[in-house]
Protein backbone atom coordinates (compact mmCIF):
# COMPACT_ATOMS: atom_id res chain seq x y z
CA UNK A 1 0.00 0.00 0.00
CA UNK A 2 1.05 3.41 -0.95
CA UNK A 3 0.11 6.17 0.95
CA UNK A 4 0.92 9.74 -0.78
CA UNK A 5 4.27 8.49 -1.70
CA UNK A 6 6.40 8.27 -4.65
CA UNK A 7 6.66 4.40 -5.01
CA UNK A 8 9.08 3.00 -7.89
CA UNK A 9 9.03 -0.62 -8.33
CA UNK A 10 12.66 -1.36 -10.32
CA UNK A 11 13.21 -3.72 -13.37
CA UNK A 12 12.92 -7.10 -12.18
CA UNK A 13 10.67 -6.44 -9.31
CA UNK A 14 7.12 -8.64 -9.59
CA UNK A 15 4.47 -8.74 -6.94
CA UNK A 16 2.43 -11.50 -7.08
CA UNK A 17 -1.07 -11.33 -5.94
CA UNK A 18 -2.80 -14.22 -4.21
CA UNK A 19 -6.72 -14.55 -4.42
CA UNK A 20 -9.54 -13.01 -2.08
CA UNK A 21 -10.85 -14.79 0.65
CA UNK A 22 -14.46 -15.81 0.97
CA UNK A 23 -17.38 -13.50 2.25
CA UNK A 24 -18.92 -14.51 5.29
CA UNK A 25 -22.77 -16.23 5.71
CA UNK A 26 -25.24 -13.79 6.89
CA UNK A 27 -27.01 -14.77 9.92
CA UNK A 28 -30.70 -15.63 10.65
CA UNK A 29 -33.35 -13.83 11.24
CA UNK A 30 -35.15 -14.33 14.55
CA UNK A 31 -38.84 -15.77 14.74
CA UNK A 32 -41.63 -13.56 16.15
CA UNK A 33 -42.83 -13.99 19.61
CA UNK A 34 -46.18 -14.57 20.73
CA UNK A 35 -48.35 -11.42 21.00
CA UNK A 36 -49.36 -10.22 24.71
CA UNK A 37 -51.93 -11.34 26.76
CA UNK A 38 -55.96 -10.00 26.61
CA UNK A 39 -56.58 -7.70 28.55
CA UNK A 40 -59.15 -8.65 31.27
CA UNK A 41 -62.72 -6.40 31.56
CA UNK A 42 -63.12 -3.88 34.56
CA UNK A 43 -65.82 -5.01 37.27
CA UNK A 44 -69.81 -3.95 36.78
CA UNK A 45 -71.18 -2.01 39.56
CA UNK A 46 -74.46 -2.27 40.65
CA UNK A 47 -76.88 -3.34 38.04
CA UNK A 48 -74.05 -2.81 35.48
CA UNK A 49 -72.53 -6.17 34.29
CA UNK A 50 -68.70 -6.68 33.75
CA UNK A 51 -67.02 -5.21 30.82
CA UNK A 52 -65.98 -7.82 27.66
CA UNK A 53 -62.36 -8.48 28.07
CA UNK A 54 -59.86 -7.16 25.56
CA UNK A 55 -58.78 -9.22 22.43
CA UNK A 56 -55.01 -10.55 22.72
CA UNK A 57 -51.87 -8.60 21.11
CA UNK A 58 -51.02 -9.97 17.62
CA UNK A 59 -47.72 -12.65 16.99
CA UNK A 60 -44.37 -10.13 16.18
CA UNK A 61 -43.15 -10.33 13.06
CA UNK A 62 -40.64 -12.41 11.46
CA UNK A 63 -36.90 -10.53 11.43
CA UNK A 64 -35.16 -10.62 8.24
CA UNK A 65 -32.50 -12.65 7.39
CA UNK A 66 -29.18 -10.97 7.20
CA UNK A 67 -27.47 -10.68 3.61
CA UNK A 68 -23.81 -12.66 3.39
CA UNK A 69 -20.40 -10.58 3.23
CA UNK A 70 -19.09 -9.14 0.57
CA UNK A 71 -15.49 -11.70 -0.89
CA UNK A 72 -12.28 -9.99 -0.69
CA UNK A 73 -10.37 -8.66 -2.99
CA UNK A 74 -7.01 -9.31 -4.45
CA UNK A 75 -5.39 -6.22 -5.07
CA UNK A 76 -1.50 -5.97 -5.98
CA UNK A 77 -0.60 -2.99 -4.98
CA UNK A 78 -3.40 -0.29 -3.30
CA UNK A 79 -2.72 3.22 -3.44
CA UNK A 80 -3.40 7.18 -2.74
CA UNK A 81 -1.83 10.01 -4.51
CA UNK A 82 0.28 8.87 -7.23
CA UNK A 83 -0.16 5.87 -8.89
CA UNK A 84 3.16 3.56 -8.28
CA UNK A 85 5.56 3.38 -11.70
CA UNK A 86 6.94 0.36 -12.71
CA UNK A 87 7.72 -3.34 -11.96
CA UNK A 88 5.39 -5.63 -13.11
CA UNK A 89 1.93 -6.87 -10.45
CA UNK A 90 1.08 -10.40 -11.77
CA UNK A 91 -3.06 -10.65 -10.66
CA UNK A 92 -2.46 -14.29 -13.80
CA UNK A 93 -2.91 -16.90 -10.81
CA UNK A 94 -5.36 -14.72 -8.63
CA UNK A 95 -8.71 -14.76 -8.43
CA UNK A 96 -11.92 -12.66 -6.30
CA UNK A 97 -13.07 -13.85 -3.42
CA UNK A 98 -17.07 -15.55 -3.53
CA UNK A 99 -19.92 -13.57 -1.87
CA UNK A 100 -20.85 -14.95 1.21
CA UNK A 101 -24.51 -16.41 1.34
CA UNK A 102 -27.16 -15.07 2.55
CA UNK A 103 -28.81 -16.30 6.00
CA UNK A 104 -31.76 -19.21 5.63
CA UNK A 105 -33.80 -19.54 8.86
CA UNK A 106 -36.19 -21.61 6.54
CA UNK A 107 -38.33 -18.39 5.80
CA UNK A 108 -37.16 -16.22 2.73
CA UNK A 109 -33.20 -16.75 2.26
CA UNK A 110 -31.17 -13.33 2.88
CA UNK A 111 -28.93 -11.81 -0.43
CA UNK A 112 -25.53 -13.32 -1.28
CA UNK A 113 -22.89 -11.17 -0.97
CA UNK A 114 -21.09 -9.08 -3.75
CA UNK A 115 -17.59 -10.95 -5.04
CA UNK A 116 -14.39 -8.82 -4.37
CA UNK A 117 -12.51 -7.44 -6.97
CA UNK A 118 -8.96 -8.26 -8.73
CA UNK A 119 -7.16 -5.25 -9.61
CA UNK A 120 -3.59 -4.86 -10.52
CA UNK A 121 -3.42 -1.56 -8.59
CA UNK A 122 -6.43 -0.06 -6.99
CA UNK A 123 -6.69 3.80 -6.23
CA UNK A 124 -8.10 4.27 -2.93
Amino acid sequence: MSLNATLTLGDGVTVTVGSGGAGGAGGMGQFGQQGGLLGLGGTGGGTVVDACAGGAGGAGGHGGNGGGGRGGHAVGIAYVGAEPVGGTVDVSGSSEGVGGPGGDNGLEPGGAGADGVVEQRLEL
